[in-house]
């Protein structure tokens, strides 16, 4: 059938109404004019995908550069030139509908559109090593992606010339100022890996130390992070560290900051020069050990890392913050996390979060003054964005 397509959505799809209907077009921009397959259909819905263009906006799409693009499903928007102002009107229009907020994005930041992913997870399958082929378990075989960094895609060509694939599942790259390469197999084996001696500084099987370190270090501005096999690390170091900084000019000189969801303890460095005291919760274990190496290679003792659910403050610490730093997964907060903070009334409580609809709808929970927001384009070419809420208790 022959659409236009009038706007987009959260995900980058066109979106068209017609008798009653909406549809979702993959790589389809506003005013352009298109024939589709209908993939999906509901009553009321319909996604599908361009088969033909009748006519293309000029002014809003460019050649995506990848290969893969629309197969792999890793880079959903980048046929969008101005990918910025989409995140910023996504996040603005989020805000406005389900926080009830007129507060506007200040900007998107954006340092690297390409090569800038310090992470890969391969899958491997039939003697296929790539990517997942978008909604299926299928694998795309690829010889370099364009999102990583170099170095990365100079470990992918090492593998692909002369590793043997059988028995092997996943293989993951981690590349900062050192590399890490992970083999996950399906069973016990031994693995040639002299071929990456050369080449990296830590290679692990499952979770077996074969070679190197068994940590990698990352910089970010004048602090250093351990990197471990298992744990999370911000995959566009030079975005995250951007946003630290930024998060570090939010705080005045204060006595006591929580860092919640503290992960490796990446924020609560980097704001830890504001404060008399940092407290830093996580529940993964593995994220609080780094946490507290991290803590010592940048000779700092004026911050306390636990091993915690962030909603459970008060079995850690009587303190009383000043300042709440919050970096929830994707899910948002859950209601008790949001009672305590409200409980432990902070001045001021800084959201960090990758998902604007979940963050919409904890705003309006938290009943905080919205005083600012500012995007950071974390993961360019893909729908998602990244953003830091300032808030300022009402009362």
């Amino acid at each position: 059938m022959k659409l236009i397509i009038e706007g987009l959505d959260h995900q980058g799809r066109g979106i068209s109404k017609q008798n009653e209907k909406v549809y979702f077009i993959e790589n389809a921009l506003p005013n352009e004019e298109v024939e589709v397959e209908i993939i999906k259909e509901k009553k009321n819905i319909a996604e599908g995908k361009v088969i033909k263009y009748y006519k293309k906006n000029d002014s809003l799409r460019e050649e995506p550069l990848c290969p893969y693009y629309g197969i792999c499903g890793g880079c959903d928007i980048m046929h969008i030139k101005n990918q910025n102002k989409y995140k910023q009107d996504k996040i603005n229009n989020i805000i406005d509908k389900y926080a009830n907020s007129n507060i506007k994005v200040e900007e998107v930041v954006e340092l690297n559109k390409y090569n800038y992913r310090n992470k890969i997870t391969l899958q491997v399958k039939n003697n296929k090593l790539g990517l997942y082929k978008k909604g299926s378990n299928d694998i795309v075989e690829i010889n370099e992606c364009l999102l990583v960094k170099e170095k990365i895609n100079e470990i992918i060509k090492l593998i692909k010339e002369n590793q043997k694939l059988d028995n092997i599942n996943q293989i993951i790259i981690k590349s900062m100022e050192e590399t890490m390469v992970t083999f996950i197999t399906n069973k016990d084996i031994n693995i040639n890996v002299d071929y990456l001696k050369k080449k990296v500084e830590s290679i692990y099987i499952n979770d077996k130390l074969v070679y190197g370190k068994n940590k990698i270090i990352a910089q970010m501005d004048k602090y250093k992070f351990l990197v471990s096999s298992n744990s999370f690390f911000q995959v566009n170091t030079p975005v995250a560290t951007a946003m630290y900084k930024y998060i570090d000019s939010l705080i005045p000189k204060t006595n006591v900051i929580f860092d919640l969801y503290c992960g490796t303890g990446t924020i609560g460095i980097f704001v830890s020069n504001k404060a008399d005291k940092v407290v830093g919760l996580e529940i993964n274990k593995d994220a609080i050990k780094d946490a507290n190496e991290n803590k010592k290679i940048n000779n700092l003792n004026n911050i306390d890392f636990y091993e915690a659910n962030a909603s459970n403050i008060k079995q850690k610490t009587n303190l009383k913050p000043d300042v709440i730093i919050v970096d929830p997964p994707r899910s948002g907060l859950d209601d008790k996390m949001i009672e305590d903070i409200k409980n432990l009334k902070p001045n001021k409580l800084i959201y960090v979060s990758c998902d604007p609809m979940t963050l919409a709808r904890d705003l309006k929970k938290l009943d905080y003054n919205i005083i600012s927001i500012k995007g950071f384009n974390m993961f360019p070419n893909t729908y998602h964005v990244e953003s830091v809420i300032l808030l300022q208790r009402k009362d």
